[in-house]
């Protein structure tokens, strides 16, 4: 009776090892080996303190790794006024993507440039959260607010 109690504990803990292995290795990844990491964006223009931006110019966001372009539109990312969004065009090349407004933007107004979740990486991983970016337009220069 013992050593059947004893053989039972040692097959209930090895199988509880077992299983606490596969659960530390996790689950599918979605490919390339590495846990999926959100991008995140590094770096913007304008930059906090950049004067001399004129009311013609663009906002840009550089990302932390390569994005799908498809994923980067005047839906995905947008400059508005309030509730007025700026009509603009937005590219991407090298990891950055830029909006240029196609208006000329008005002077000592708020703008809050947005990149949305609907933006992804390469990889299919989207933004964590929607990424903003306060500019506040005064005179004939940009400051980050």
């Amino acid at each position: 009776m013992q050593q059947d109690r004893k053989s039972s504990l040692l097959t209930s803990g090895a199988a509880l090892l077992l299983l606490l292995s596969f659960t530390a290795c996790g689950g599918d990844d979605g490919g390339g080996g590495t846990s999926a990491i959100w991008p995140t964006v590094i770096a913007n223009t304008p930059l906090s303190g950049a004067l001399d931006a004129p009311l013609n110019g663009s906002v840009s966001a550089t990302f932390s790794e390569p994005m799908d372009a498809a994923t980067l539109t005047n839906l995905t990312f947008t400059l508005a006024a309030g509730a007025v969004a700026v009509p603009g065009t937005v590219s991407y090349t090298h990891s950055k993507a830029e909006f240029r407004p196609t208006t000329l933007l008005v002077k000592n107004t708020l703008y809050t440039a947005t990149l949305t979740t609907g933006v992804k990486s390469a990889k299919g991983v989207a933004l964590a959260a929607n990424y903003y970016l306060e500019l506040h337009h005064r005179h004939d220069h940009w400051t980050r607010t």
